[in-house]
């Protein structure tokens, strides 16, 4: 079963020769005039900050991508060729020279190893021992070890000057030895250095043995040969002996040939470096050791070389492929590959066209029929079979599996493709009619696009319908004609948009964005929407509700467009002039390949398919370019951020350890690189100089220059990304600290310190001594004044005394002449009385009195003032009611009030003009008749409240108040009557309740709360009444002062 496998395999490869022939890769070749050290490349390999390091005949070789540098001669380098070299666990490269001569780079710099004299030979390989230790092959003089300390043994006699050239350790630590003569397997004691022949592994032929790498798998060794092939070798670490060896390949395929080198990529492939045969790269099954896949890259399809010495796979997962005599070639992308079919349809291809059995591609009068699979073929049509000799420009294949041929002025043929018969279908005698730039079609229908309208072909009934110039078309010229997932066919043609010729679904751009576009090609993504190509305006994505628009600005190579097509990975490709462009839609990122991914022709105008494995195919002036998008592989890996110099005052600086400079104004240039070999040139750098300035915007410069750098201390931090915007996780940095000046320094700060407080001190005690002279003398003349203003105090403190004296006496006064509250209790035993002066005495007063068997009187009021004249005037008020109630004349409450506004003004002498006073006050008089309950009310400027059975009745009284306004010759005062019941209410009081502040919000209590109030209570025993409105009183004033002299009086009837 074997060997049935292999030789299908390689039938598979015998069946593709002629087709790979044809299907270049993209090398990128570095040679003698791209600036390498030496044409003779021996070894490939990469440092931990991501420079590509070359063995060359002439030594050493660095690349960054750029530029390649062997100058150094500085580090006193052996001039021997490098054959060899190996990166260990910490990072370090190792350097084997053909005479011997072993150096190591550490990053920062080389150390030649000492070896001494008893080495001349050539190191063909390098290995590191499960201890850590780095071994050496040398050809004939044994082993070379070297450990961390970079102590060196040399060992030799257990190989009894075999020729070695390659070395490998198994997992147990046992050492394979591949020598010219076969493999031979040793016992390694790295504890002891000591090293033991076990025995020649015998299923490996005699032949040398060039390379030997552990496999996918434990135990697994891949075993290269000169002019033997390749082996496979399962190890048994208890039996070597019984190890299973299995050669790969067969008598066609590998059996003689000379492996030099054996690389192992991330995916798995074997890549083999061959003298005279290229480069190998094979896909082999573990378990049965048959090839799966193969490739073989040399001068047929791109390499342009035979004699490979190593292949290596960078960090990136680029490959290096190094050669005898022609310098170094690098693969960056096998997705990309290029199909020159000169041979059968010249240079040009205007038309592609995938089908599920591979694809048609068309140029100048040829037709080329590409099938894949097992029996892969090229099959070619010509005129011979019925074409014109005339440019194909549109290949469309419709359900029945004709095959429909666009012309660039021939009109439109059809192919029976399984007869290979041609056919001319449509000639018009419009000659633009004739020129076809699209087919494309559904449903039984064929759309065809020209420079005179659109043409439905319905190919079961031959019917053929016109569509030009109209008001949803406004040109003739069709560029594009593309039927979409629903079955409406869109046109491109020039105007402000696309619309569909079989429905009347439009998309169209506002004036805003953009005029009149030439739209030259239409797709449809996998979600539905619509995407249109223009000749010099990017591309347009439609959306039911937006519009997207892409262009140079944001990432895409040209805005000329030639071709578009959705490749059903969540891609749209763009044609263009000389390159590729990639709208990612997930992301919302453009990729873009050009000339540098060795696009060297103009893609054709909708010369573009995606095959159902989802290759993208594009027809250009140069061929056929295709890409695998199953092989394509994301450049995911951040570049290498490195710092190149730093110059300071045009003075280099080692910038691996902090700088330090004294103290100056310096000039500062710092030089950068990011290593990305895949893409060097669009690499760009975001930087900041922390303490200095903040991140720069994204820049493709690789240098930044400060003017003007002080004292300070500072770190620049560099950040590189990639063309798909991946950047350095962690910023590459170097700390710099300019001194500061002796005036900024700490010893000079302290002594100023030190020198200022003395001052202060000296300043301060002369000042202290000053102000203590000036203190005693302040002090007598204050003992002066104190004695005076204690003799003051006392003066005054006695005449306050005196006053107050006299105020509590006149408040004694006061309250004698006001009528005990019992006397109104005796009469009314539902009465009560809230008076509450402000100050010690009062300007508001009480009065009542029987006068006569059944008739009482009350008298509530509110004298001008407060205090002291307030108290004078309450008074006099008092002491006139008593007088004026004893008059026969006064037989009402409104004739009293005449009367005592009149007595008033006259005791005042208020008619006085020169020296008129306003002073009077408000009052309410009421007579209750004892018998018959009848209420007789007069008030100046004072209400009443009364509660006639459970009713609020508002007394407003006289707009005039009692004395106080001599020029009002129209005072009126009226008496009101009311009929009372027994247990009716009524209450009479002063403004200084509801004038009073206080409340949350210090405010008012106002007449509404006092009417509110008294509903709440009026119902309550008077006594719970008199304690409610004092209490209340009390809680609203809180902590404000009372603003006038209180009486509120309450009766019941």
């Amino acid at each position: 079963m074997k060997q049935v496998s292999v030789l299908l395999s390689f039938t598979l490869y015998l069946a593709t020769t002629a087709l790979l022939d044809a299907q270049n890769y993209k090398f990128r070749q570095y040679g003698i005039e791209e600036g390498i050290c030496h044409p003779f490349v021996y070894t490939v390999n990469q440092d931990a900050r991501g420079y590509i390091w070359l063995g060359t005949g002439e030594g050493l070789c660095r690349d960054n991508g750029f530029e390649f540098d062997g100058d150094f001669e500085a580090d006193s380098l052996p001039d021997a060729f490098v054959k060899k070299s190996y990166r260990d666990s910490r990072d370090n490269l190792w350097f084997g020279h053909n005479d011997g001569s072993i150096t190591l780079y550490d990053g920062n710099g080389f150390l030649v190893m000492d070896t001494g004299e008893r080495i001349n030979s050539t190191i063909n390989d390098i290995a590191e021992d499960p201890d850590g230790r780095i071994v050496f092959a040398t050809q004939n003089q044994g082993l070379i070890i070297i450990g961390e300390d970079h102590g060196v043994d040399i060992i030799q006699e257990p190989f009894n000057r075999k020729l070695i050239s390659s070395i490998s350790f198994t997992p147990s630590g046992q050492l394979l030895v591949g020598a010219f003569d076969g493999m031979h397997l040793y016992g390694y004691d790295f504890t002891s250095d000591t090293i033991t022949y076990r025995s020649r592994i015998s299923a490996i032929p005699s032949a040398r043995i060039t390379d030997i790498v552990q496999g996918g798998q434990e135990g697994l060794f891949w075993i290269g040969s000169q002019d033997e092939g390749l082996y496979a070798l399962r190890f048994d670490e208890s039996d070597a002996a019984s190890s299973a060896v299995e050669k790969i390949g067969d008598d066609q395929m590998l059996k003689y040939t000379s492996i030099l080198s054996i690389t192992i990529d991330r995916d798995g492939y074997l890549w083999l470096s061959t003298r005279g045969e290229g480069v190998y790269k094979l896909a082999v099954s573990p378990d049965d050791m048959t090839i799966t896949e193969f490739i073989n890259f040399s001068e047929h399809n791109g390499l342009g070389f035979k004699y490979i010495t190593e292949v290596f796979q960078d960090l990136e997962g680029n490959f290096w492929i190094s050669t005898y005599g022609n310098g170094l070639a690098g693969l960056f992308d096998e997705a990309l590959t290029f199909h020159d079919y000169q041979d059968q349809s010249g240079t040009t291809l205007s038309a592609v066209l995938a089908d599920e059995e591979g694809f048609w591609m068309a140029g100048s009068g040829k037709l080329v029929r590409y099938t894949t699979g097992l029996q892969s073929t090229i099959r070619e049509y010509g005129p011979a079979n019925g074409l014109p000799r005339d440019k194909i420009t549109a290949l469309f294949e419709d359900e029945n599996g004709y095959l429909w041929i666009g012309t660039g002025n021939s009109g439109l043929y059809r192919m029976n493709v399984q007869q290979g018969v041609i056919s001319r279908y449509f000639i018009s005698q419009n000659s633009l009619e004739n020129i076809v730039n699209a087919i494309d079609g559904g449903g039984g229908i064929i759309w065809m696009a020209t420079n005179n309208g659109v043409f439905s072909i319905n190919f079961t009934t031959g019917k053929m319908e016109r569509f030009g110039i109209g008001p949803r078309i406004p040109h003739n010229r069709i560029n594009d004609v593309f039927v979409d997932s629903r079955g409406n066919a869109w046109i491109a043609t020039r105007s402000n948009g696309i619309v569909s010729v079989n429905s009347q679904e439009e998309y169209s751009i506002s004036a805003e964005h953009m005029v009149v576009l030439e739209f030259i090609s239409i797709t449809e993504d996998e979600y539905g929407n619509l995407w249109a190509a223009t000749a010099n305006d990017g591309i347009f994505q439609f959306m039911a509700d937006t519009l997207e628009y892409y262009s140079t600005y944001n990432g895409l190579k040209s805005a000329a467009c030639y071709s578009i097509v959705d490749d059903r990975q969540g891609n749209i490709w763009v044609g263009h002039r000389l390159g590729l462009s990639k709208v990612d839609l997930e992301r919302r990122i453009v990729v873009t390949y050009g000339t540098e991914s060795g696009i060297n022709g103009d893609c054709q105008p909708n010369a573009s398919a995606v095959t159902t494995e989802g290759v993208v195919l594009f027809g250009t002036s140069d061929g056929l370019v295709q890409f695998d998008t199953k092989k394509e592989r994301r450049n995911l890996t951040p570049p290498f951020a490195n710092i190149i110099s730093v110059n300071i005052a045009d003075k280099e600086y080692d910038f691996t350890k902090p700088i330090v400079l004294p103290y100056g104004i310096y000039k500062v240039r710092i030089e950068w690189i990011g290593l990305n070999y895949a893409a060097p040139e669009k690499v760009t750098y975001q930087y900041k100089l922390d303490g200095y300035d903040d991140w720069s915007d994204l820049t493709s410069e690789v240098y930044e220059q400060y003017p003007r750098i002080e004292d300070g201390t500072y770190t620049f931090m560099l950040m590189a990304y990639n063309s798909e915007n991946v950047g350095t996780e962690v910023p590459v940095q170097f700390r710099l600290r300019v001194k500061l000046p002796i005036w900024k320094t700490w010893w000079f700060i302290t002594i100023t310190i030190m020198m200022l407080i003395s001052s202060f001190v000296v300043i301060i005690k002369y000042r202290e001594r000053k102000a203590k002279q000036f203190q005693e003398i302040l002090q007598k003349k204050l003992d002066e004044r104190t004695r005076e203003v204690v003799m003051q105090k006392e003066e005054i403190e006695i005449k306050n005394k005196d006053i107050t004296d006299s105020i509590n006496y006149a408040q004694r006064i006061q309250a004698s002449i006001l009528p005990p509250i019992s006397k109104l209790q005796e009469t009314f035993s539902g009465s009560f009385v809230f008076y509450q002066p402000r100050d010690i005495v009062s300007g508001d007063f009480y009065w009542y009195d029987q006068m006569n068997d059944h008739k009482f009187v009350i008298v509530c009021a509110d004298s001008t003032g407060h205090g002291v004249p307030g108290a004078f005037m309450s008074m006099i008020g008092t002491t006139l009611i008593k007088d004026i109630t004893a008059r026969k004349e006064v037989d009402s409450p409104a004739a009293l009030l005449a009367m005592l506004d009149q007595e008033i003004m006259s005791a005042l002498n208020q008619n006085i003009e020169a020296e008129r006073s306003n002073d009077g006050m408000d009052i309410i008089v009421s007579e209750i008749d004892m018998k018959t309950k009848l209420l007789r009310v007069s008030s100046a400027m004072r209400p009443m409240i009364i509660y006639r059975s459970g009713e609020q009745t508002y007394v407003r009284g006289s707009r005039s108040s009692v004395g106080g306004q001599y020029e009002k010759d129209d005072k009126v005062f009226e008496t009101f009557e009311y009929q009372l019941m027994k247990g009716d209410k009524m209450y009479m009081f002063s403004d200084g309740y509801p004038d009073q502040f206080g409340g949350p919000l210090g405010k008012k209590f106002k007449m509404v709360r006092v009417k509110n109030m008294l509903r709440d209570i009026y119902e309550k025993p008077m006594e719970e009444q008199y304690n409610y409105i004092k209490n209340n009183f009390e809680i609203w004033k809180e902590d404000n002062d009372q603003v006038d002299d209180v009486l509120f009086m309450g009766i019941e009837i």
